[in-house]
């Protein structure tokens, strides 16, 4: 442990200490904290805080800073703070521990790309759960759309399939292109009449 006079967050003079080397789970928690505060469910990627929540964390999990915060919540004032009070220690951190500083970083990006996606994916779930309830909140209209959809598959499977007609559509498609609409509809209908 290394020692270092500077202020805390209730700006006592105290001379602060700092660890060599994280354990596992302090990495873990760090790398979790940090990732959660920059990314949340509550604001979604706030990439603004990225430097002072490493820095923030820097302090909680490399020295024996007394730092001010809830459990529960997080006070952006505090955090803020606790780093611009605390400047030369954290300095001191990342340059003596550049290495372990780099590894640590690079594991937080990875953690708030995956959390970015993830909250992406939740949306989109979270869309599907609202038709779904919405459905579900309808269950004459939800009924019937199953009877429709079940109506329409029954008739589908008896359909023959005409396959002169297939190929005819698929000769004028070339033409199709290069018409406009109503001239396309008069196509259509002056090759099945030729018929």
């Amino acid at each position: 442990m290394e020692n270092i006079k500077n202020n805390d967050i209730t700006e006592q003079e105290k001379e602060i200490t700092y660890k060599k080397n994280l354990s596992m789970s302090e990495k873990t928690f760090f790398i979790v904290e940090m990732s959660s505060m920059v990314v949340s469910n509550q604001f979604g990627y706030l990439s603004i805080l990225k430097e002072l929540a490493f820095d923030y964390y820097i302090l909680k999990y490399f020295t024996d800073a007394v730092l001010s915060e809830s459990k529960d919540n997080i006070n952006l004032r505090l955090v803020e703070n606790s780093v611009n009070n605390n400047k030369e220690i954290i300095g001191t951190i990342k340059e003596e521990l550049a290495i372990t500083c780099e590894a640590l970083l690079s594991a937080c990006d990875d953690a708030i790309e995956y959390r970015k996606a993830s909250m992406a994916n939740c949306e989109k779930i979270s869309e599907l759960s609202k038709s779904i309830e919405a459905l579900s909140n309808k269950p004459d209209y939800f009924s019937e759309l199953l009877i429709s959809l079940k109506g329409f598959l029954d008739k589908a499977k008896d359909i023959e399939v005409d396959m002169d007609i297939v190929n005819k559509l698929a000769d004028i498609i070339p033409v199709l292109s290069q018409m406009g609409g109503e001239e396309v509809a008069k196509t259509i209908i002056r090759e099945f009449h030729e018929d």
